[in-house]
């Protein structure tokens, strides 16, 4: 964020203002004399922030870090500067690299360079002697440092001040044991500081107002907590819906708690029109060059289950478009890519992909009760399993909280709000039980209850 007060402030307020009167609109105006140089207009649905600069402005800092055999870590900070006028400036680059959440020795970097018009980019390196790592919550302490950027020109003084958070930590990828190479072909282990992390992982369904009223800070708060509670320690944002906000994976790395990033949201389809492709591929670069400072985030997806079509052709170009979206954000960061999931349907497996790399495991959900997950659970022999479902629904106690009264039973249109898919609740109720159970609130539960094996 940038750290010039004088410079900054938050729209946000107003802008909420402007949604009660009529609409979430933003128009901005900054004259300086009489001379307009700054014009937004546009709808707004995440928090606002006008920041300006000197003449040379920080556009972006990444930091990647290498540890050393002797304990050491060798940080590469590549920043990148945006000169807007026409001729070269001079200017020195100054890094302060300390501990953000821990109290560390402050290592500094300062660097002189003359800066062409447009976009410059520079790679300073960093040693940190003794660094403390990041890990996930269940193997070890999450550490965070903070990198302090700031840029002067030689005659013109202060241009610009960026502080970036991340965390020293080491990524590689290793083969799942246990497959041959017909079976699995791609690495599906994640290895953090040399050790194996064994994800115990969640989808995150969408921002918390997906389901219900606005989301403020607290919900996140809560929801992140609660999934560490529940002995969690990844969590998946699928293509449903687009990446989350920055506090999201703040908390993430707060909690120890690593991030399988579906980029955009792409999901069965891929569009044909003149410019889409640039758009979408421009839009990776985008997202991944907001969030790959965070320790927690730790895979890549391109799309998710683009490859359920009904033409071998279609399964194909989208397979190649998965595939280029790869090699458009390589350059902009090392984390692992995959391609998309799953890759062991019939349709991944026309393509070449092996019978063991990934499934969906929706059977149980949308079998409609044939098997039950006593049975189902232990036929899943894959690699990975980025996403299972099964068909349930809060106590009773919660549905009162949300569901008014005179709806509760029989169920009224609240419950469609809500996305309760009732008829195949009833149809699951019958295959597996004999009845349909809808006699009365508490024993429609206490079946829903009994057929996912909670009783």
């Amino acid at each position: 964020m940038k750290q010039q007060a004088q410079y900054l402030f938050s729209t946000t307020g107003l802008i909420m203002l402007l949604h009660v009167i009529a609409l979430n609109a933003l128009a901005a105006q900054t004259q300086t004399n009489d001379k307009l140089v700054y014009d937004l207009s546009g709808y707004s649905w995440r928090p606002v922030r006008i920041e300006a600069s000197g003449i040379v402005r920080i556009e972006d800092t990444y930091i990647e870090s290498k540890i050393q055999k002797d304990g050491s870590a060798d940080l590469n900070v590549k920043v990148e500067l945006i000169n807007d006028s026409k001729t070269t400036r001079e200017i020195v680059v100054d890094i302060n690299i300390a501990g953000d959440n821990f109290q560390s020795k402050t290592y500094s970097v300062s660097v002189k360079k003359q800066v062409e018009p447009g976009s410059n980019i520079y790679n300073i390196p960093v040693k940190v002697k003794d660094p403390k790592l990041w890990w996930p919550w269940d193997m070890g302490v999450q550490n965070l440092y903070s990198a302090d950027v700031s840029i002067n020109e030689t005659e013109a003084g202060f241009q610009d001040r960026e502080k970036t958070s991340f965390g020293i930590r080491e990524l590689e990828m290793a083969m799942n044991p246990g497959w041959t190479r017909d079976q699995v072909e791609n690495p599906w282990t994640v290895m953090i500081n040399g050790k194996r992390h064994f994800m115990r992982s969640a989808s995150w369904g969408g921002p918390p107002d997906i389901f219900f009223g606005r989301s403020y800070d607290e919900k996140y708060r809560e929801l992140i907590r609660l999934a560490k509670e529940a002995n969690i320690n990844n969590l998946r944002i699928f293509n449903w819906h687009p990446p989350e906000i920055p506090l999201f994976y703040q908390l993430c790395n707060e909690a120890g708690i690593t991030v399988w990033q579906d980029l955009i949201p792409i999901s069965g389809s891929v569009g044909n029109e003149p410019g889409w492709k640039e758009a979408v591929f421009n839009e990776a670069i985008s997202v991944i060059k907001q969030k790959r400072n965070y320790p927690c985030l730790v895979l890549i997806e391109g799309g998710e289950e683009i490859l359920y079509t009904s033409s071998d052709s279609e399964s194909e170009s989208r397979l190649q478009f998965v595939n280029e979206l790869g090699e458009a954000i390589r350059p902009y960061t090392s984390l692992h890519y995959i391609p998309t999931s799953p890759l062991s349907d019939g349709n991944g497996q026309k393509l070449g992909f092996k019978p063991n790399e990934s499934i969906h495991a929706h059977g149980l959900f949308y079998s409609l009760g044939r098997f039950i997950m006593e049975e189902y659970y232990p036929t899943l022999d894959y690699a990975a399993i980025p996403e299972l479902a099964i068909s349930s629904c809060p106590n009773v106690e919660s549905i009162k909280k949300f569901i008014p009264k005179e709806e509760l039973w029989p169920p009224g249109p609240s419950w469609g709000y809500h996305w309760a898919d009732l008829n195949k609740f009833r149809v699951l109720n019958y295959e597996v039980l004999g009845d349909q159970c809808c006699l009365y609130l508490s024993l429609y539960h206490q079946c829903r209850r009994h057929e996912m094996g909670y009783c």
